[in-house]
């Protein structure tokens, strides 16, 4: 088997594992929800003011809404769809990771990041379950090199594209799409000792530029918020949409007047980052522990992306709300560092480390292998193409090319769980399920009202949204026949107990993948773990 030929066949696998990611249905709770609102955007024309099921939403930016509603508009509405523009964004990152690598180290480290970045699960993972953080990730990349090209290169268009990818990731992520090229653009002028880099005019244009494309969802925000202070929002009026997008988003999580708050370790990140970047978490280590050792404070490259993507951690790690996919933004930092650090493994202990640790991720995915393939039961494609991946990681084991083999455990890895695990799971969730219940059984005419508990991927999937009721509103409801009440089945006899009679119910079993546990894995004490939503038809 010749050189290229496994290499492609690793390239080709990696293509498969984010089709497949692709593929996969959306779930509760985020990319659903981005979906159907970009969805409701599409089918009421409203796109300046923001709003999920009919009320105004003030949360995220509205980048991902607009590139899902055109993404509709052009290709119809369907979760794979909603998935593109992600996609795409990606794949342009991956080209800047190849040329921030290029640029700052060489060509082997330009290529071996790229790899790097593509194969590790948490980039896979936030290109599958899509929500702001691939995107505002590889804008956020983008940015930067543009950014230090000006510094280097004093080049007018390298400013003005990164003033417009600024912008962009502003309206993914708010101001944090600023803060963190403005911080490795400071960075690498203090590394480069580029002292007159601060000095040129050219720098008036950027704030210029970043206003005039944020201009569309700043007025979208004053005419929907700022001019409406009666609204009620979160509970609170006087709300501004504008102050929100600049201030509560980001920094009221650090100063905790953001409402959403989890007080989680002020580490938490920075473990999460370490099992995101799997299976390459051992390099990482070693290329902190290696810069620690041999440490210089600037005067080259290294420092300056460990500097710069420790500082941007620590800023993140001060938010009073924090969840495992923040972390993501350091991901293209990180491929570039463990790259230069794994390409220079010259000596005996490192290689024999490496072969290890290898060794030992092997061990490990044949064991999760068997026991996923216990829990669930194979389709022939999971089969085939595991099989496909085990053998190409094998091979790079073999003849001791640990960083292809490293990669092909990282898509050994997706291709389990997007070909086997996810599918598998979906079963219980309840999106399409509940959607294809209610065209089995001729009830797409009924409008759907939730009680106690809701569904954005159901109303994704039929494409409408959904009262959400209030107990006494399900009863002093006068039209009960024209609708479907989306319920737990224990509530079912406690509306029957208040006088309710029923017409007929549909249940199924489901099951929260977001809160997977070793129980509801096993096949024998799965059935412990679910629960049973209805969709309830009552009687006038």
């Amino acid at each position: 088997m010749t050189k290229d030929f496994k290499e492609n066949l690793l390239f080709f696998l990696i293509l498969v594992v984010y089709l497949l990611g692709a593929l996969v249905e959306l779930v509760d709770v985020d990319s659903a929800q981005y979906a159907a609102i970009a969805m409701e955007m599409v089918q009421t024309d409203t796109y300046l003011q923001i709003y999920e099921a009919g009320a105004d939403y003030l949360d995220k930016p509205p980048l991902i809404f607009w590139l899902g509603a055109l993404f509709y508009k052009v290709f119809g509405i369907h979760g794979f769809v909603f998935k593109i523009p992600t996609l795409i964004c990606s794949a342009v990152a991956l080209f800047y990771t190849f040329k921030t690598g290029c640029y700052l180290f060489n060509k082997t480290i330009g290529l071996f990041s790229a790899l790097i970045l593509s194969t590790s699960i948490g980039y896979i993972w936030i290109n599958s379950d899509v929500k702001t953080d691939a995107l505002v990730t590889n804008l956020i990349l983008i940015a930067v090199f543009h950014l230090i090209r000006f510094i280097d290169y004093n080049k007018l268009k390298d400013l003005v594209f990164g003033g417009i990818i600024v912008s962009l990731a502003m309206m993914s992520k708010g101001p944090m799409g600023l803060i963190f090229p403005g911080l490795f653009t400071l960075i690498y002028i203090v590394n480069t000792k580029n002292w007159k880099a601060f000095l040129r005019p050219h720098w008036l244009l950027f704030p210029v530029i970043i206003i005039v494309f944020l201009f569309p969802m700043l007025y979208g925000l004053n005419e929907q918020f700022d001019l409406h202070p009666e609204k009620l929002i979160n509970g609170e009026k006087n709300t501004s949409g504008i102050k929100f997008f600049l201030w509560d988003q980001s920094f009221g999580r650090i100063a905790g007047t953001n409402i959403y708050k989890n007080d989680l370790s002020f580490f938490y990140l920075f473990h999460c980052l370490l099992l995101l970047m799997l299976p390459y978490s051992l390099v990482l280590f070693k290329s902190i522990w290696d810069w620690i050792n041999g440490f210089k404070f600037f005067n080259n490259q290294v420092s300056f992306l460990f500097i710069s993507t420790i500082i941007m951690m620590v800023a993140l790690s001060f938010s009073s709300y924090k969840i495992p996919h923040y972390s993501s933004v350091a991901f293209p930092y990180c491929a570039i560092i463990l790259t230069n650090t794994m390409v220079n493994f010259e000596n005996k202990k490192d290689q024999r480390l490496l072969k290890y640790y290898c060794l030992l991720l092997i061990v490990i995915g044949v064991a999760l292998c068997f026991f996923l393939f216990f829990c669930f039961t194979p389709n022939l494609l999971s089969i085939v193409l595991v099989f496909l991946s085990f053998s190409l990681l094998l091979l790079f084991f073999i003849e001791k090319k640990y960083s292809y083999c490293l990669a092909s455990i990282g898509v050994f890895s997706g291709i389990l769980f997007f070909s086997h695990l996810l599918p598998s799971m979906q079963n219980y969730t309840i999106g399409k399920r509940f959607k294809n219940l209610i065209e089995e059984n001729h009830l797409s005419d009924k409008k759907i009202n939730f009680v106690n508990r809701d569904s954005r991927a159901l109303e994704f999937y039929l494409k409408k949204r959904s009262k959400r009721l209030s107990w006494q509103e399900v009863l002093d409801n006068s039209d009960k026949e024209s609708s479907l009440f989306y319920m737990e089945e224990s509530a079912i006899q406690a509306f029957v107990n208040d006088g309710l009679l029923v017409k007929n119910y549909y249940c199924l079993d489901v099951y929260d993948i977001n809160r997977i546990n070793i129980r509801f894995l096993i096949p024998y004490s799965r059935n412990e773990e679910l629960e049973q939503h209805c969709l309830v038809e009552f009687k006038n």
